[in-house]
């Protein structure tokens, strides 16, 4: 947006409002902020966490990600440019969002793409959804258990059943996650 001119004097009626709009000092009316519903920010996080981690949401899978500027990543990116816009006010995060999803112009006059965000491959994709899918799964089992002193291992059994994980890689997630859990109480 424009900053007016000192010399211009603003009487508060909706004429002087449309022009500042049609002069480009306010967004118009249309470009004005849009509410979006708490499943459409869902919607977009889950998709931003799989564009981000290659961790779809939905399926409570890693999955590869999608090529560079593919249909799918231009959705995802899209996604991700709402959140963005969403939770980051203000021109820098109008840029950010415009540099990863440069193909939705920006609803703020004058303001396009400067600068364009690729996504690389870091190396192997994030096993953090999944794992906290794992914790959760044994806790909800452990929780639900009526008799006393159950092994854990039956647990695992179901979660490697569940995950199709290996058996000793659900124990090292889990016997990781005791580990957190005996630090956090002796206050390390």
């Amino acid at each position: 947006m424009r900053v007016p001119p000192e010399d211009v004097i603003f009487d508060g009626s909706e004429d002087a409002l449309a022009q500042l709009r049609r002069e480009g000092y306010l967004p118009s009316e249309e470009q004005g902020p849009h509410v979006r519903s708490d499943e459409q920010k869902k919607a977009d996080e889950a998709a931003s966490i799989r564009l981000l981690s290659g961790y779809d949401v939905d399926k409570s899978d890693n999955f590869t990600f999608p090529d560079h500027f593919s249909d799918e990543e231009k959705e995802l990116r899209a996604a991700l440019a709402r959140t963005i816009r969403d939770q980051m006010k203000g021109h820098s995060g109008e840029l950010l969002a415009l540099a990863i999803d440069p193909f939705t112009p920006s609803k703020l006059p004058n303001m396009r793409p400067t600068r364009k965000v690729k996504f690389f491959w870091q190396g192997q994709q994030s096993t953090l959804f999944l794992e906290q899918q794992i914790i959760a799964f044994i806790r909800k089992k452990r929780s639900r258990e009526t008799r006393r002193d159950v092994p854990v291992d039956s647990y695992v059994k179901d979660a490697e059943e569940e995950f199709g994980l290996r058996r000793s890689r659900i124990f090292e997630i889990w016997k990781a996650y005791e580990n957190l859990m005996a630090a956090k109480a002796s206050g390390k």
